[in-house]
């Protein structure tokens, strides 16, 4: 009996103290600053954590539930007044003083990296492990590498590898350099990005860059079917360059390309069709199957 009431003390102590927050305890209370943190807590199985995320964020629709912070700039208030207990940003939309900022208030700040594929991955692994689902991170991340081993046998089978260009938007030419994960994008779904050795995660293109590159094929973020006959209008020397020359040019959604989360792999099938869609990468394997 004396055991049974010590250890029944020993509970109504324990329901006295302040919960821990400990990496994967139910009082975890999670802010995502950016959106592919947003849908990388969800395929690694740890939405439940999350309380708020970004007025930009869309997806999954999990999210239509959960209260909306604004990230641009932060209000500081809000996202203290949530009472966060870690708070997801990355280095490529946030700022570098949000752990300072938030230094003051006890809440623990994740910021990550993005610039390759295989970060994606590992970031996914590692919510999962922070947040006590690593089986559930780990097989999504089999199904990722799964879908991109079935693009890669496509990609073998191309007699050819288009240079593409991917332009953030088609007015002034914002790119990706050669440290951001974009450009493997490409080289997965088949192609060579003409921006690959630029240096840096970004850059602004001149007029002159595209003309001397004169990509196959550009791909423009957007969220409906380009028309091409726009990126003319708005850059008429490039009437010579084959993409525009030859109506190579596509819009591919923005959210497989600003996003470095699980869809990234549908980003690459989306280049990859497109690239089967111009001819350019002549390909035996068409079957729409290989395209999830």
């Amino acid at each position: 009996m004396r055991c049974f009431l010590l250890a029944g003390l020993l509970l109504v102590f324990a329901g006295c103290q302040p919960a821990p927050s400990a990496p994967g305890a139910e009082t975890e209370r999670v802010v995502s600053l950016a959106p592919s943190m947003t849908e990388l807590m969800f395929a690694a199985g740890a939405g439940r954590h999350l309380v708020a995320v970004t007025r930009s964020d869309d997806y999954p629709p999990a999210v239509d539930t959960l209260e909306r912070i604004d990230s641009y700039p932060l209000d500081l208030e809000a996202l203290i007044a949530l009472a966060p207990t870690r708070v997801l940003a990355t280095s490529q939309i946030n700022t570098p003083t949000l752990a300072s900022e938030l230094g003051d208030f006890d809440i623990q700040v994740d910021s990550y990296t993005f610039s390759s594929l295989g970060d994606i991955f590992s970031v996914l692994v590692a919510l999962g492990d922070t947040f006590g689902t690593p089986a559930h991170a780990r097989a999504a991340v089999e199904n990722l590498e799964g879908r991109l081993a079935n693009l890669d046998s496509v990609r073998a089978s191309f007699d050819s590898t288009p240079r593409v260009l991917v332009l953030v938007g088609d007015s002034v030419l914002y790119a990706f350099g050669g440290e951001s994960y974009v450009n493997e994008m490409v080289e997965r779904a088949g192609g060579q990005s003409v921006t690959g050795e630029l240096p840096g995660e970004s850059a602004i293109l001149s007029e002159e860059f595209v003309l001397q590159e004169a990509p196959d094929v550009i791909l423009i973020g957007s969220r409906d079917r380009y028309d091409p006959s726009r990126l003319l209008r708005l850059h008429p020397t490039w009437d010579i360059v084959p993409a525009v020359r030859d109506g190579h040019v596509y819009g591919v959604s923005p959210d497989y390309l600003y996003r470095p989360g699980p869809r990234v792999v549908d980003g690459i099938a989306a280049i990859q069709e497109l690239l089967v869609e111009s001819g350019l990468a002549d390909s035996a394997l068409t079957d729409p199957g290989l395209f999830p």
